[in-house]
């Protein structure tokens, strides 16, 4: 090794007494430090997950919700068209009935206007 030939082997070991620590403790540390950011990060997943599961819950149980509305609508429009053809059917009924005892009255005085002329006729031939 022509190109050491100035470094002793003394040198190189005192070199490597003063440097190993450190980059031991320098390999410690970064060791540490992915380990702590692999829990974090694992951590951080598991939080995530729990949130998007509970956010998943309540977005099927809206939408189980809104159907349901939306059938509940469906069927109060049906029964309101129901109501509002019932309403219908009773306002002709009840101009049908109108006329009728319209009617009948127009009879009724009539039959009471000939018989209070007939009453009054006798009495005139008394």
């Amino acid at each position: 090794m022509p190109w050491i030939t100035w470094i002793s082997w003394a040198a190189i070991f005192t070199f490597i007494k003063a440097w190993l620590p450190l980059v031991s403790v320098a390999g410690i540390l970064f060791k540490g430090y992915l380990h702590a950011t692999n829990k974090f990060y694992s951590w951080a997943d598991g939080v995530i997950d729990k949130h998007t599961k509970i956010v998943v819950e309540r977005v099927d149980k809206a939408g189980m919700a809104v159907s349901e509305m939306i059938s509940y609508h469906k069927e109060m429009v049906a029964r309101q068209i129901e109501i509002s053809q019932s309403l219908d059917e009773l306002k002709y009924s009840f101009e049908n009935h109108r006329s009728t005892v319209v009617h009948n009255h127009d009879i009724i005085l009539t039959g009471i206007e000939t018989i209070k002329d007939i009453v009054i006729a006798d009495r005139k031939s008394e």
